[in-house]
């Protein structure tokens, strides 16, 4: 594998979130062609470990962060005003059990939505919660 994408890999991004299984990687055949190319996360796989020297997990982790924060931020802020209510409670099935999503989602309530003093119980409750719609629920019950 390392002769083939060494030096040509031009991106990659999981692509079935949350389990962030599998790599899909964009390389140069030659000068003017990008083919895709799908990669399953396995330690014992020679073609993984060649790929994972060349673009670390860390930086997929990153990009996925990033994207999943950007996400939150429009679900919080003003795009989300335009959203229809399909469109909303579609986000939230897609991105239920998403953790990236919902660890900024928790960020946002607890930096944002909740009033001072702290009450280190709510806190604790936001900080369990292990699914969107259980966040969002106990939110909405505050």
């Amino acid at each position: 594998m390392s002769q083939v994408f060494t030096n040509k890999i031009k991106s990659a991004k999981f692509v079935n979130p949350p389990e962030n299984s599998v790599i899909e990687l964009l390389y140069n055949i030659d000068e003017s062609t990008l083919c895709p190319f799908h990669i399953a996360v396995n330690f014992s796989d020679p073609a993984f470990l060649d790929f994972i020297k060349e673009w670390p997990l860390e930086k997929l982790e990153k990009e996925a962060r990033a994207k999943a924060k950007a996400e939150a931020q429009v679900f919080f802020e003003e795009k989300a005003k335009g959203y229809s209510k399909f469109e909303i409670l579609s986000f939230i099935d897609k991105n239920n059990k998403d953790k990236n999503i919902i660890f900024e989602c928790k960020l946002k309530i607890l930096d944002t939505f909740i009033a001072k003093p702290k009450n280190k119980a709510l806190q604790l409750k936001i900080r369990r919660c292990k699914t969107l719609k259980e966040l969002l629920g106990l939110y909405y019950g505050i």
